[in-house]
């Protein structure tokens, strides 16, 4: 066996051990094993832990846009700008699959050498970027240049995403003060920290921001400067819940879905820089909130 992973490492597959009796099973253990230049996978199988080793060796199907020999620099700084001046390359011993390209992020795959965690973690720590760990996953962020690297490890195969984010400036809290006092009909306008909302069936209710149930809905009258993110602060729904939607975008007539993310414990979009939005709750139940944040681009 071990001759035989070594000749895998050899030919630039990546290698993962997993020992089943860490995962609750008496005995077991297997290999897995890719190599996404030739899209084939290996596995090495002994769940019975008998010392009886089982190969399995599968077709992949394809699931990147293009494969660049090494580290894509040239598109990474079509995402994150030209006038970024230090993007950390980690080089690739067989190159790089770009799985993901849009005007934002860039998202790459590549298999890496040894000590791959403390040697990127060194390399952005290096170029001035703040790095978190969180069981198992990394994500760094340089304030000067506006970049933020996501990525993680499964043995030596890396899984990075790079982003250009908007730096955060100003923000407003609309709480249940600035609602209506009763349900709008029909679309309303209103002015709230001296910008202009339309709400439909949203008002103040016990010193809550309540959506009441299939039709609330909150939008901005007019564009705003670019937004950042918008936080539900108290909110009785999460992240994931279909009830409730955002749609953001640069024009009222051309919004698309953002998803929700759960941080510091409250229900928050990015926005990404967007001008208008727009939030519906379609669920039999009201949502109801205790204030939402705004934040707007520096």
């Amino acid at each position: 066996i071990e001759a035989y992973i070594n000749k895998l490492v050899a030919a630039n597959y990546s290698v993962q051990y997993i020992d089943l009796t860490e995962y609750g099973y008496t005995a077991g253990e297997y290999y897995q094993s890719i190599s996404w230049v030739e899209d084939v996978q290996v596995y090495l199988d002994n769940s019975y832990g008998d010392g009886d080793w089982t190969l399995y060796i599968y077709q992949c199907t394809k699931s990147y846009e293009k494969i660049v020999e090494n580290f894509p620099l040239t598109e990474v700084l079509v995402v994150l700008g030209e006038g970024v001046d230090s993007v950390p390359q980690f080089v690739s011993s067989v190159g790089y699959k770009i799985v993901e390209t849009d005007t934002s992020k860039i998202a790459l795959e590549g298999i890496v050498g040894d000590d791959y965690a403390t040697t990127f973690v060194g390399l952005l720590e290096g170029a001035g970027y703040d790095v978190n760990e969180d069981d198992g996953s990394y994500v760094a962020k340089n304030e000067d240049e506006l970049v933020e690297i996501d990525f993680y490890f499964v043995g030596n195969y890396l899984e990075i995403e790079y982003k250009a984010f908007i730096a955060t400036g100003d923000s407003i809290t609309l709480t249940a003060e600035d609602m209506p006092t009763k349900y709008d009909d029909t679309e309303a306008e209103h002015t709230m920290q001296g910008l202009k909302f339309m709400t439909t069936s949203v008002m103040n209710y016990d010193s809550k921001i309540q959506f009441k149930k299939n039709v609330g809905v909150l939008r901005n009258a007019e564009a705003f400067d670019e937004i950042v993110s918008i936080t539900f602060v108290g909110a009785n729904k999460e992240a994931g819940d279909t009830t409730i939607t955002m749609e953001a975008g640069n024009s009222a007539s051309s919004l698309e879905e953002v998803d929700a993310t759960t941080v510091d414990g409250e229900l928050t979009y990015n926005l990404n820089g967007a001008t208008f939005f727009k939030f519906s709750n379609s669920g039999k139940g009201v949502l109801t909130c205790d204030s939402i944040v705004i934040t707007f681009a520096k």
